[in-house]
C-alpha cells in the first residue's frame, strides 16, 4: 500500500519490480499471485504494466469481508525480463 501522498509518482511499480528482480536473482521462487479487488484500478494496472498474467475474478474473504478480486501471476524470470 502507498499512502496517498506518495501515490502517482511510481514508487509501487518501482518497488514491485525491485522484488520481482530479486526473485529472479535467488532463483528459487515459483509463480507470485496477486489478488487486487476488480475495482482497485491502480493495483490491476501495476499488475498489468508488469507483465503479470490475468488469470480471472474469483471471490475470497480478506479482513473478515468478501470480496471479489482479479488474480494475476508471474514467473520472476520472465517478469525481470518483461520490465527491464
Amino acid at each position: 500500500m502507498v499512502l496517498p501522498t506518495f501515490q502517482g509518482h511510481g514508487l509501487a511499480r518501482a518497488a514491485t519490480r525491485e522484488i520481482l528482480g530479486l526473485a529472479a536473482k535467488d532463483g528459487r521462487w515459483g509463480q507470485i499471485h496477486a489478488t487486487p479487488g476488480v475495482g482497485n484500478r491502480p493495483s490491476n494496472g501495476l499488475c498489468r504494466a508488469l507483465c503479470f498474467t490475468p488469470l480471472g475474478e474469483e471471490e475470497t474473504v480478506f479482513g473478515g469481508r468478501q470480496m471479489q478480486v482479479l488474480r494475476w501471476v508471474i514467473t520472476p524470470g520472465a517478469a525481470s525480463r518483461a520490465t527491464g
